[in-house]
């Protein structure tokens, strides 16, 4: 029960199923009912929310916290000495390598 409510949550928080409910929410207020504020206000909602997550400067704000606690590894030639971080590596797991 709870991994499909977990599912489900997920999906519906997600930027691009949210905007798009709203948008066809308040579409449909807008042509079918008499509720005109309210289905403005969703459609208007909707297209702000979709075009503040898909706007690259919000993105790139999000991810500063996270570049900052983490810093990228730095590059480094092939007859180089591995930097002691790295060296110290038993193992290397890839994420997502099918």
């Amino acid at each position: 029960m709870l991994f499909w409510l977990k599912k489900v949550v997920g999906f519906w928080l997600m930027p691009v199923p949210l905007s798009l409910a709203l948008l066809a929410a308040g579409a449909g207020l807008l042509y079918f009912t008499r509720r005109k504020k309210l289905g403005r206000g969703l459609v208007i909602a909707g297209g702000l929310w979709l075009l503040v997550c898909s706007n690259v400067g919000v993105g790139t704000w999000l991810v500063l916290g996270l570049e900052a606690h983490y810093p990228a590894q730095p590059a480094f030639s092939a007859d180089a000495p591995l930097p002691a971080s790295l060296a110290r590596c038993s193992y290397v797991a890839v994420l997502g390598g099918g």
